[in-house]
């Protein structure tokens, strides 16, 4: 094969201009596909598990015009590595320049910034001075290690041996049971609380049409005429194996590709995805993540965000319209109920979610409140700026002192240096690239082996009061219309234990996740994190583990000593012809937990990492000291007394909160009346 030469660079351009002009024909044949698919009403339908599951990634003009443009050089790179007979790995190390070339002029363009700048802005633009877009909304996913293409550039992943993988679906049957024992250690709230950090670090584009149109894969058109499936189908078939989805006459799984992202460093090569948030702690789900979202949240009147009166207490606004194909709303019609409005276009998928976006609503409003009486003179923007501020530093002080060390244990705290200290923190790097890396967002945090199917509603004493199953909960948010559910739940949230992580899974998510009202069945979403991992290129299990320091696994029996359940590695040596071939979900999951962590040390790895990268790239870091956004230590000494017990205290009607949210009532982590709790004391910003 043919290598890439930086002294061919005249050559290169010019083969990379032929080679473009060829694919203006490929995306104009596209156009036409998807012309006339519309006009075959060969799209996701109302009402079905497709769309729904789609709306949950949204898709703005921006993220649909950076898929456009990577679409663009990523088909111009395939049709110059085919045209050049370029082996993978020459694929790898291909330097060559978009900007170096005749589609240089669809390279990113560096923000201009201003350096004295005081508060975040809602995009993450010009966090870093060096690299001023580094880390912003609607760029491209980081990588640990290289992606795996079965041709080096485009196709998802295949087996070692160029065969096809095992069917997702079949690896979910066939290894996430239902039947789990819970843990008696941490509670709910510890799943719900991650997948609420989780919407502020990551949203994955989706594909979509050039009118920004989803896409239907699964459509009975399809199957009789497969010349109109779109490039971006990547089905999951069910399985002989499924009695479940074939009882209910379903053949297919819907599966459409990310979207293709543009090289970080805008170079042609193998196919990237997008991050549609910042990568910062930044409330990109509480605030938005672009001026115009956070516009549209904002109430514009004493620094508080918008908000809805019910049963004479503040929620989260409600959405103007429910007749809408971009978003999913469930509750029952010819009723007054509408969804809720978030920074997050997911605010709505799960009631627990609903709750945890109210509890943050209503304490950015009751800080803005206090400083507005402590600070008359204030204007509307500074309120807002300042109580955002602080809220922010909250949510990072409870993430890395309560939530991290659970996840993680002691022992990858110390090796990330994620433990706390006293004072100012010194670890400020503007080098570090905060960038969401791929394989955190798409296997290692992905922590859904820790979620329950029935949730209880349950009193102070936690009595169980009623219950909630969670598959009819998606995009059903009605309950919390009703006086009380919400303590109800935050009680339910705190005082029922989560399921244990390991390769168990609740059926509410494996055969029912995104159920419609009225139907019987939903989607997978064991499987769906399978084949997104295939989709983005994620290497197998076996690579993570050596990348990471770990001991090396050579074969199924190695594997065997280092799941919870060794039987796991039996089943998985049945499914997959070589261990190299294991996903990293899949495996990751089924990890024995590190000594005082939820998780294993392969993903105890990527997510220490991830956290890493953003403690010490954020110039707007809550610690950080001797900056012009730092905050006095008078006041970061006060902030560092809140927790997740006392902000659920001060946002809802509950009298009593173990000293720990996150970790069930106990002996050692006992009930306690709010008020003993530790406050924040704001008077440290009077003379501010």
């Amino acid at each position: 094969p043919q290598t890439v030469s930086p002294a061919n660079r005249n050559t290169i351009g010019k083969d990379i201009r032929i080679e473009a002009q060829g694919v203006d024909q490929i995306i104009r044949d596209l156009v036409r596909l998807e012309n006339e698919l519309l006009r075959r009403r060969i799209i996701p339908k109302q009402n079905t598990n497709e769309l729904s599951h789609q709306n949950f990634f949204g898709g703005d003009q921006l993220s649909l015009q950076e898929m456009h443009i990577a679409l663009q050089v990523l088909q111009t790179f395939i049709n110059f590595s085919k045209r050049k007979n370029l082996s993978p790995q020459d694929i790898q190390q291909s330097q060559i320049e978009v900007r170096g070339t005749f589609l240089g002029g669809l390279c990113f363009q560096r923000p201009i910034c201003d350096d004295k700048i005081l508060y975040r802005l809602p995009d993450g633009t010009c966090n870093n001075l060096i690299h001023t877009g580094q880390g912003k909304s609607v760029s491209t996913f980081s990588r640990l290690l290289p992606p795996d293409y079965a041709d080096g550039i485009n196709e998802p992943r295949r087996a070692r041996d160029g065969s096809e993988l095992p069917n997702a679906r079949l690896v979910s049957l066939s290894i996430a049971q239902e039947s789990q024992p819970q843990s008696s250690q941490y509670s709910l709230m510890l799943m719900q609380f991650g997948q609420f950090v989780d919407h502020d670090l990551s949203r994955t584009a989706l594909t979509r049409t050039h009118d920004n149109n989803k896409i239907s894969c699964c459509d009975e058109n399809l199957i009789r005429d497969p010349r109109f499936l779109h490039p971006a189908c990547f089905i999951i078939p069910v399985p002989s194996q499924d009695q479940f989805l074939l009882s209910k006459s379903q053949t297919c799984i819907n599966f459409v590709r990310s979207a293709p992202a543009v090289n970080p460093k805008c170079r042609f090569g193998p196919r990237e995805q997008l991050n549609q948030l910042s990568s910062y702690l930044d409330g990109n789900n509480i605030y938005g993540a672009s001026e115009t979202e956070s516009k549209r949240l904002r109430l514009f009147q004493g620094g508080k965000l918008r908000f809805t009166m019910m049963n004479e207490r503040p929620f989260l606004p409600l959405k103007e319209s429910m007749n809408s194909s971009n978003f999913n709303c469930h509750v029952p019609k010819n009723t007054n109920m509408r969804c809720f409005e978030t920074g997050d276009i997911r605010g709505n998928e799960v009631v627990d979610l609903i709750v945890l976006h109210t509890i943050w609503l209503r304490e950015h409003n009751r800080i803005a409140s206090i400083l507005e009486r402590m600070h008359p003179t204030w204007i509307d923007e500074s309120l807002y700026q300042e109580a955002k501020r602080i809220v922010l530093a909250e949510f990072q002080h409870i993430i890395y002192n309560e939530f991290l060390p659970l996840i993680l244990g002691g022992k990858t705290l110390d090796h990330f240096k994620l433990h706390l200290v006293p004072g100012f923190s010194e670890a400020y790097n503007p080098v570090v690239d905060t960038s969401i890396l791929n394989e955190f967002t798409t296997a290692a945090y992905r922590l859904h082996s820790l979620i329950q199917g029935t949730l209880f509603l349950m009193s102070p004493d936690n009595k169980a009061l009623g219950h909630l199953l969670l598959r009819d909960g998606f995009s059903n948010p009605a309950v919390l219309y009703q006086h009380g559910v919400y303590e109800m739940r935050i009680a339910g949230l705190t005082g029922q234990p989560i399921d244990r992580f390991d390769n168990f899974f609740s059926q509410d998510i494996t055969n029912h996740l995104f159920q419609i009202p009225g139907k019987q069945f939903g989607l997978d979403l064991v499987a769906l994190n399978i084949q997104r991992g295939r989709d983005h290129g994620i290497q197998g299990y076996v690579h993570y583990r050596e990348v990471c320091g770990l001991s090396r696994i050579r074969s199924f029996e190695d594997l065997r000593s280092v799941l919870s359940n060794p039987a796991v590695a039996d089943v998985l040596s049945k499914l997959y012809r070589r261990i190299e071939d294991v996903d990293l979900f899949i495996a990751g999951t089924s990890e024995k937990p590190l000594p005082g962590a939820i998780v294993g040390p392969t993903f105890a790895c990527i997510i220490g990492e991830q956290f890493r990268r953003i403690k010490e790239g954020d110039r707007f870091w809550y610690e950080n000291g001797n900056l012009d956004t730092s905050f006095r230590l008078n006041q970061l000494v006060e902030i560092k007394k809140t927790s997740l017990a006392r902000i659920l205290c001060d946002n809802s009607d509950i009298k009593m909160m173990q000293l720990f949210a996150l970790l069930m009532p106990s002996a050692s982590n006992p009930k306690v009346d709010c008020n003993r709790l530790p406050q924040v004391d704001l008077n440290q910003w009077l003379n501010y």
